[in-house]
């Protein structure tokens, strides 16, 4: 790998077996660390724990059971998504009618 900086010097270093191939694998933070960012828009904060305890204990839940918290942590983040929206757009309508009656006098 190469790095070039503003001063224009470069330095160079080899990496040999890279972050997270078989020979240098991630840890189990690292993996959760990655996860939580990725899945932020998707899946809320405390269900991200849920999730990350079911990977966890995968092979005892089984595969069903992985499902099944994947998709509730899922569901409940529309559904709050979707209140938030109703009640965005709620409040939207709310001050358009008040501006709207302010210049009818």
């Amino acid at each position: 790998m190469e790095f070039r900086f503003k001063d224009r010097h470069k330095e160079t270093e080899a990496i040999e077996v890279p972050r997270g191939s078989s020979r240098n694998p991630l840890t189990w933070d690292d993996v959760v660390a990655k996860f939580k960012p990725l899945v932020s828009l998707t899946i809320g904060h405390n269900d991200q724990f849920a999730v990350i305890d079911a990977v966890a204990n995968i092979e005892n839940m089984g595969g069903a059971g992985f499902a099944r918290v994947l998709r509730t942590a899922v569901e409940r983040n529309i559904k709050e998504l979707d209140s938030r929206t109703v009640a965005s757009a709620g409040k939207a309508l709310s001050s358009r009618s008040a501006v709207s009656r302010s210049y009818k006098h």
